[in-house]
């Protein structure tokens, strides 16, 4: 998955609870990366006890506020300010998860953040410049959305900015149709 891991959350809304097991009324699926839901905290850092929980069977605690990473079709400029020769625009990341760099090999970026990626530049560049300097734009990426579908006044999929509470959501989607029932919803989070 994109660096945003994905928070799901599906709201089951039916007019009856025989409804409920035929058809799925509303599924509104957040992918928030590391954003609480309503009423919660995100989790805490991560800590160097994190293999004791992966070995216990417990979810590990993920990062706070974690950097974007880049994914297929991702596009950015890369810059030089000391050797504008070596600037590229529009640098994408090919289905493979690779970028083509002037005068130099090709190198995987994806699942990388924006400082990964400038190291491995940097890196890359080495035999060629000394002591490199280089900056990212980042130009094109995935953007974090939600779909609100079924039981609602505007189904559809919506634009995620900030941290978005449920209840905005429901509301950026209309609001709860009348058919809707409100006390079937069920929250499940992907950790």
């Amino acid at each position: 998955m994109k660096l945003f891991k994905a928070v799901a959350v599906f709201l089951l809304l039916a007019a009856s609870a025989s409804a409920v097991r035929a058809a799925l009324g509303i599924v509104v699926t957040l992918l928030l990366g590391a954003v609480p839901c309503a009423g919660q905290d995100a989790p805490a850092t991560a800590t160097s006890g994190d293999h004791v929980a992966q070995q216990s069977g417990h979810p590990a605690l993920q990062r706070r506020n974690p950097r974007y990473k880049l994914s297929r079709s991702d596009s950015f400029d890369i810059t030089f300010p000391l050797s504008p020769e070596f600037n590229q625009t529009g640098v994408t990341v090919q289905p493979d998860g690779y970028i083509s760099l002037l005068s130099a090999d090709d190198i995987y970026v994806e699942g990388k953040t924006v400082p990964e990626l400038t190291e491995s530049i940097k890196k890359a560049y080495a035999q060629i410049l000394h002591d490199p300097v280089v900056n990212i734009t980042l130009k094109d990426f995935d953007k974090p959305y939600f779909m609100a579908l079924g039981q609602v006044g505007k189904a559809g999929k919506y634009d995620l900015r900030g941290e978005t509470t449920l209840t905005q959501g429901v509301a950026m989607a209309g609001g709860f149709s009348d058919k809707a029932k409100h006390s079937q919803v069920l929250v499940f989070r992907q950790v």
